[in-house]
């Protein structure tokens, strides 16, 4: 384990949350430091995991169950992957599907679904990403 990796462990074991959020918003922390974070008690410590470019796959599908909506917003509308895409396409809470709905790699078929969606801003959303796509075309 490299030494600056032990200090970061006795930081995020010892610290507060703005400094644990401070570490896993810093693009060359290490994986492993993230996948520790990944678990914090505090939602603005996973919404800097999940906005981390240097995010893994494995926790981003971890993260796309998170109990916080604002986590789960982070990776909708950053994802690329069409799984995480269509399980966030069905989430509780309306700004998760919204931030599917202008996810410019949500695939037309979740956007359709979207487009019929109860909440009037997600319907907006989808239906102007499909008619973008369609101009493009």
């Amino acid at each position: 384990m490299p030494d600056n990796t032990k200090v970061l462990l006795n930081v995020i074991a010892n610290g507060g949350s703005t400094v644990r959020a401070m570490i896993a918003a810093d693009e060359d922390v290490d994986p492993s430091i993230l996948r520790i974070l990944a678990d914090d008690t505090d939602w603005a410590v996973r919404v800097q995991v999940a906005a981390n470019a240097a995010v893994t796959e494995e926790i981003l599908t971890k993260l796309v169950r998170d109990p916080d909506a604002l986590v789960r917003e982070e990776i909708a509308f950053k994802t690329k992957v069409g799984e995480r895409l269509d399980v966030l396409a069905a989430d509780p809470d309306r700004v998760v599907r919204q931030a599917v709905a202008q996810n410019e790699a949500t695939p037309d078929a979740v956007l359709e679904v979207l487009a019929k969606d109860k909440e009037g801003r997600v319907v907006v959303f989808a239906k102007r990403n499909l008619n973008l796509r369609r101009r493009k075309r």
